[in-house]
């Protein structure tokens, strides 16, 4: 049953932020190996969709931030959420001095991102495989198996 949970809170984290199964296990993998923790793959992507939002909302600091990192104001009204997320990522890596990639990190992804290697992060989540795609189809069946087993836990007749 810890699995089905498992899976469960995977395919929440995906459907509240607007992105892929695959892409939420791709950041928790990503995560853990580059200094950061998988369970901060929540609050990473919440603070990213906050951030996106305030410069859609007109935030010139934030629309300055993006842009510092090659995502043009086009890129956020055109591009998804995944897309942006790896363009953001991208150019953050693409950034020299370990200070202001860190603090630039911090400012986009929230406190999620603390003591993240943000250059590693990034390599990681370019490495799509035909593996996390078979994974994430896995997660969907286990996280509709639970919501299933949850609806007639309360409701069996």
């Amino acid at each position: 049953m810890a699995a089905l949970k498992y899976a469960d809170d995977i395919a929440d984290v995906a459907k509240a932020n607007d992105v892929a199964v695959s892409s939420i296990l791709k950041l928790r993998e990503a995560l853990a190996q580059n200094g950061g923790e998988a369970e901060n793959a929540s609050r990473l992507m919440s603070s990213f969709n906050s951030f996106v939002a305030k410069a859609a909302d007109g935030s010139f600091e934030a629309q300055r931030s993006f842009k510092s990192l090659g995502v043009s104001l086009s890129d956020l009204s055109e591009l998804s959420i995944d897309q942006l997320f790896a363009k953001t990522a991208e150019g953050l890596a693409d950034i020299e001095d370990p200070v202001m990639r860190n603090a630039r990190g911090f400012e986009i992804f929230g406190k999620a991102a603390r003591g993240v290697d943000l250059v590693g992060l990034n390599e990681d989540l370019k490495q799509a495989n035909e593996l996390t795609e078979k994974q994430a189809e896995a997660v969907k069946a286990a996280a509709d198996m639970f919501d299933l087993l949850e609806k007639h836990a309360r409701d069996p007749w």
